[in-house]
């Protein structure tokens, strides 16, 4: 699946960036687009969601979009927090704490 275009940021979050100009979000959806590797966001879905918050975020900490950071912490946004959660969602997972991959498979090693 390709990387969000600004056309599809727009229609994801509506009205909310529609004063927004085109080539700011352009920048901040390529810098969001570097951010989320695929390598390491390996769900699409999940990646897309994660592409479009940042993106969402960045806009929103722009100085001229003070509107949409009201009642929030600084440097605090709704999209950066929903980018957090899902941070949270990639980076967590089965893990296995203690076993060496350089341990022999060979029974009598330990014996």
């Amino acid at each position: 699946m390709a990387d969000p275009t600004v056309a599809e940021f727009r229609a994801a979050f509506g009205s909310a960036f529609a004063t927004t100009p085109e080539p700011l979000i352009a920048m901040r959806l390529a810098l969001a687009i570097e951010r989320t590797p695929a390598d390491v966001w390996t769900g699409e879905q999940t990646r897309r969601a994660g592409i479009l918050y940042l993106t969402a975020h960045l806009c929103a900490m722009e100085p001229g979009a003070r509107e949409m950071r009201k009642g929030e912490k600084p440097g605090e946004t709704l999209y950066g927090r929903e980018r957090e959660r899902l941070e949270l969602f990639v980076s967590s997972g089965f893990r296995v704490a203690g076993l060496s991959t350089l341990a022999s498979a060979d029974p009598d090693d330990y014996a």
